[in-house]
C-alpha cells in the first residue's frame, strides 16, 4: 500500500459482534451492512485484515462470516458471548473458547 507515493503499512483488527452493534446503535443489522462496506473497501485497497468474530455472531449471521472467509481475510475467535474472563475459572474460559471455536467452524468451515 502506498500513501503520497511512499510505502505505508498498518495493522487493522475488526471486531464482528452483532450484540455490540445493537448495544451502541440500537440495531444489530449494522453488522452485515458495515461488514460488507468494509469488505468492499478492503478489496478496493487490495488489503487483507483480521476479523475477530464472536461465536454467537457466527451462529446468528453465518453468511456474514462466510463473506469474510470468501474475501480471503483472517478469521479469529473473540469468545462465544463477548464476556470478560476476569473472575472466571480456567475451566470456564476453556469451555467458552472451545464452544466459540466449534460454532465458528460449524458456521463457516474455518
Amino acid at each position: 500500500m502506498h500513501w503520497n507515493g511512499k510505502p505505508f503499512g498498518f495493522f487493522l483488527r475488526i471486531d464482528v459482534e452483532h450484540q455490540e452493534a445493537y448495544k451502541y446503535c440500537g440495531d444489530w443489522r449494522v453488522t452485515p451492512v458495515g461488514t460488507r462496506l468494509l469488505l468492499d473497501l478492503f478489496e478496493e485497497m487490495e488489503t487483507k485484515h483480521t476479523f475477530c468474530v464472536v461465536g454467537i455472531t457466527a451462529e446468528f449471521l453465518p453468511h456474514v462470516i462466510g463473506q469474510i472467509r470468501d474475501a480471503g481475510h483472517c478469521i479469529t475467535g473473540h469468545s462465544m458471548f463477548h464476556i470478560a474472563y476476569g473472575g472466571h475459572s480456567l475451566r470456564e474460559q476453556t469451555s467458552d473458547m472451545a464452544r466459540m471455536k466449534r460454532t465458528i467452524k460449524q458456521s463457516v468451515g474455518v
